[in-house]
């Protein structure tokens, strides 16, 4: 099942890669991810113990990885190469070359076991991604000589020992210091070895594993000569992964900028004003209510002599949002019409607001004098049968059919 898991979690990311155009990835600005790591001291001939760095994180596939950069270095710390000469006079030291071949190993999937190290570079291992730096070759040399540049042996315990007015006895070249420089690789979208970078259960590091072989090449010219090299050659050697990731938080980030992109307009916005007739000398309080019963509005006017009104919301900005327009009648307290029941109804209705549903607001003396059942009925007749009737009313119901959702501003 976990074989299967992380096919499938492949096959996943290759689909995704295969996916976007290369020319959108190049456009798309880019987050750079570093890790480094090393091992120092390795002797010559003998593999360092490997060290790991971690794979790229896609975090739950926010992240996409377009480009791996592998790089190497390796950096001499000690060695030196001796020729003690054996004979009883002196000679020439013709060629005299200490050379260090390292190689540095990259498995981005490991072809043994984690923590292991592999024995012989020459053994075939099972295909698997592997990146290898060198082997580079880091030599040291002594200048040719032109006439005797070591002296008659004075005593054979590798020391520069020499007689009076004679050359030492012995000569030597150090690699300590040296170093390879950097070594590069570069893995870019849309390479499929990428995949083999993106850290899944199971498979979450990059191994380096850092292999080396050192040699010696001595010619000389008169004399018989010893040779050995102390000490012994050791080197560090670093290796680190630059990761270039793109930041994907939506399915359109994927193909952000390939599209035209439709923005809907903002809806229009207006300042209400209603008018209407009710019974003169009355007081009218005019409440805006939102979709919630929010208050988003209110005002008050007097109804002029004539029977007619107007409220005006100069501050407040509108939309086509459902809303609700609150009416209360306070009567004047000379009129003979108190009880009557008035015609709230707005005769000035702009196009811009659409229908409205325009309904008294019940009070205790309304109720009691104008809610029976037989002049309900009569009320909801004479309603269907008048709907556009001004002025003063017998309807015990202030109702009108008429729709109640605002029209024409989307």
């Amino acid at each position: 099942m976990n074989a299967s898991r992380l096919l499938f979690e492949g096959l996943e990311d290759r689909i995704l890669l295969s996916g976007i155009p290369a020319a959108l990835i190049a456009s798309l600005p880019r987050v750079t991810e570093t890790h480094s790591g090393g091992v120092t001291g390795v002797l010559a001939g003998v593999d360092g113990p490997p060290f790991f760095l971690p794979k790229f994180d896609d975090h739950g596939g926010t992240r996409m990885l377009v480009q791996a950069t592998l790089t190497s270095a390796t950096t001499i710390t000690d060695g030196t190469r001796q020729v003690e000469n054996q004979s009883m006079f002196a000679g020439q030291v013709n060629t005299l070359i200490l050379t260090l071949g390292a190689e540095s190993d990259v498995f981005v999937v490991r072809p043994f076991p984690t923590g292991v190290p592999r024995p012989d570079t020459s053994v075939p291992f099972n295909q698997a991604p592997t990146f290898t730096f060198g082997p580079i070759d880091v030599s040291a040399s002594l200048p040719a000589p032109t006439t005797d540049n070591i002296g008659p042996s004075a005593t054979l315990d590798w020391v520069p020992n020499h007689l009076p007015g004679e050359l030492d006895d012995m000569v030597s070249v150090t690699l300590a210091g040296q170093g390879s420089g950097t070594q590069q690789e570069t893995v870019s979208y849309p390479s499929a070895q990428l995949n083999d970078f993106i850290s899944s259960p199971g498979d979450s590091t990059i191994m380096f594993v850092a292999t080396s072989q050192s040699s010696v090449t001595l010619v000389t010219t008169g004399i018989v000569a010893r040779t050995r090299t102390f000490p012994l050659i050791k080197y560090d050697m670093v290796g680190q992964v630059i990761y270039q990731y793109i930041t994907l938080t939506t399915d359109e980030d994927y193909y952000a900028g390939s599209k035209h992109e439709f923005k809907k307009l903002p809806a229009a916005v207006f300042q209400p004003f209603y008018s209407g007739t009710a019974q003169p000398g009355a007081t009218l309080a005019v409440d805006v209510l939102g979709l919630g019963g929010e208050v988003l509005g209110s005002t008050s006017t007097i109804v002029d002599a004539g029977g007619n009104w107007g409220a005006s919301f100069h501050d407040l900005g509108m939309t086509g949002e459902p809303h609700t327009v609150s009416i209360r009648q306070s009567y004047a307290g000379y009129t003979p019409l108190t009880g009557a029941g008035y015609n709230l109804r707005r005769y000035f209705s702009p196009a811009i607001l659409g229908g409205a549903y325009a309904s008294e607001h019940l009070t205790v003396e309304n109720v009691l004098g104008n809610r029976a059942a037989d002049v309900s009925m009569a009320a909801l007749y004479s309603a269907s049968a008048n709907p556009i009737a001004l002025g003063p009313t017998l309807y015990a119901y202030e109702t009108l059919p008429m729709p109640a959702s605002p029209q024409g501003l989307h």
